[in-house]
């Protein structure tokens, strides 16, 4: 890459970070060490233009619902970029995708809206997302996760395999039919309201509703929480307390729920998560090495 290739791409990224920083609506897309912007109103364009194992850079600002049908990221900088409609995801002929690598990260799917997955593949991965409502109407996800993320509602209607959920708030967790769910794992999640059979539950916190015919290891049930006799459990714990969520939930002496585990819970994309200082943020092109050297300064919202 010539310098003037290396100085325009640096400016494309100086430019994104500064439109995250003033909540002007925008998109980057990042393609083979180059980047074009593209407005908010073009994210279909943007999206038929990306090729697989790029990235859209979504600013702050408010977008239509979209399909994602290759296997690229979609990126924004957390609850202020906001999806007003449905996101659908359906990836053709069962892809086995880059593990590690989202599809979606740092969105706000709200006003009533889904996420629709619609097409099964392998290494499926959501992160740091809100969804007013999560489906997943089909069989044969291997190796799905969605991690550190806010469900307000969240269904699984069809057979799970390999499926996990993991430091993760959810508002109302369902399943249409709960006898086929059995394989799906939720681990260090804060529930508020459970009516399901939705499987394995390691270390979760459990406010209200039913438990059917599932795995419970570690986990708190509050005070209006009924675990079903068709569930195994192992080292309960039961609490009277009603404050939600609850902070200072812990099962065999081990923090558990949403705060607890490795790669904790956090709100990137609610308005008191971290922003771009873009003042402070600069990048540095070297000739020589021909590399450039970004810096992005965090401060708290």
């Amino acid at each position: 890459m010539n310098r003037k290739s290396l100085l325009l791409f640096a400016a494309m990224l100086l430019t994104a970070i500064a439109s995250w920083a003033d909540s002007s609506a925008g998109i980057i897309l990042s393609h083979a060490g180059k980047a074009t912007p593209y407005k908010a109103s073009e994210l279909n364009t943007a999206l038929s233009a990306a090729e697989e194992g790029d990235t859209l850079f979504l600013s702050a600002g408010q977008y239509a619902g979209f399909t994602l049908n290759k296997a690229i990221t979609v990126r924004g900088v957390g609850y202020e970029t906001k999806i007003t409609g449905t996101v659908e995801i359906r990836l053709s002929n069962n892809p086995t995708l880059t593990e590690g690598v989202p599809l979606l990260e740092g969105l706000n799917v709200m006003n009533g809206s889904s996420l629709l997955v619609s097409a099964p593949c392998t290494n499926f991965l959501v992160r740091f997302c809100h969804f007013d409502n999560f489906k997943c109407d089909i069989n044969g996800m291997n190796n799905a996760m969605v991690d550190r993320c806010d469900i307000s509602t969240f269904n699984l209607s069809e057979y799970m395999t390999d499926f996990y959920v993991r430091n993760t708030y959810i508002d109302n967790l369902s399943s249409t039919n709960t006898a086929y769910h059995n394989q799906c794992n939720f681990i260090n999640c804060d529930i508020y309201n459970v009516n399901t059979g939705s499987g394995h539950f390691n270390d979760c916190v459990f406010f209200k509703g039913t438990i059917y015919s599932s795995s419970l290891c570690r986990c708190l049930t509050m005070k209006d929480a009924v675990v079903h006799s068709s569930s195994a459990s192992d080292k309960m714990a039961h609490s009277t307390e009603t404050t939600w969520p609850n902070t200072e939930a812990f099962a065999d002496n081990v923090r558990i729920g949403r705060l607890a585990g490795n790669t904790p819970y956090v709100s990137h994309f609610v308005p008191y998560g971290p922003k771009e200082d873009s003042k402070n943020s600069s990048v540095v092109v070297d000739d020589g090495k021909k590399t450039i050297d970004a810096t992005i300064y965090m401060e708290p919202n």
